[in-house]
């Protein structure tokens, strides 16, 4: 989420203790996620239940991104497990303790593109890669809120770019600022 919302998730400590756990080599790749990390007494269960209805909203894809229904467990030697119906649906809670319902990819599409959140924290994303910097709210200000104005108002994102690199942010150095 933290590309996404800009909601800053620490990574966890390295010495987490996990419950014992045996899910089956037939189980969905749901299947054993929920088992893995959202059990009650899973040092995981926090997190995870924030972490993890997004990556089953886009359960409908396979790891090349091939629209699938049906997901297919194979042993190492290739021979067919088990077929599993693909659930999609889930609720979503967020840091602010909002819930978003999800079915699917495009319930979690929607929400991106419509959340005020994901519009500022693109604009932060983008003011970072072209500046090659940390953006600056005294310095920035300007630019990070064109970005976002862009982002409301459904400007083209290459229209958005090139407004971005016409900016003074990037066009002008600050000669007393080291790191440019």
């Amino acid at each position: 989420m933290n590309r996404i919302l800009c909601e800053d998730r620490s990574l966890p400590p390295n010495m987490m203790e996990f419950a014992p756990t045996t899910p089956t080599r037939r189980s969905s790749t749901r299947q054993r996620t929920e088992e893995l990390t959202e059990r009650p007494g899973t040092s995981c269960e926090g997190c995870h239940r924030t972490l993890n209805p997004p990556g089953f909203a886009l359960e409908a894809f396979d790891g090349l991104g091939r629209s699938r229904r049906v997901e297919r467990v194979f042993d190492d030697d290739g021979t067919l497990l088990a077929e599993h119906g693909i659930d999609l649906r889930d609720t979503w809670v967020l840091g602010d303790g909002n819930r978003i319902s999800l079915e699917g990819p495009k319930d979690l599409a929607r929400f991106i593109a419509d959340e005020p959140r994901a519009m500022a924290c693109f604009a932060r994303q983008l003011a970072r890669f072209t500046l090659g910097r940390p953006e600056d709210l005294t310095r920035d200000g300007c630019l990070l809120a064109e970005i976002y104005t862009g982002l409301q108002e459904d400007l083209p994102l290459v229209e958005i770019v090139a407004q971005t690199l016409a900016s003074p942010s990037f066009t002008r150095v600050n000669k007393e600022d080291p790191g440019q």
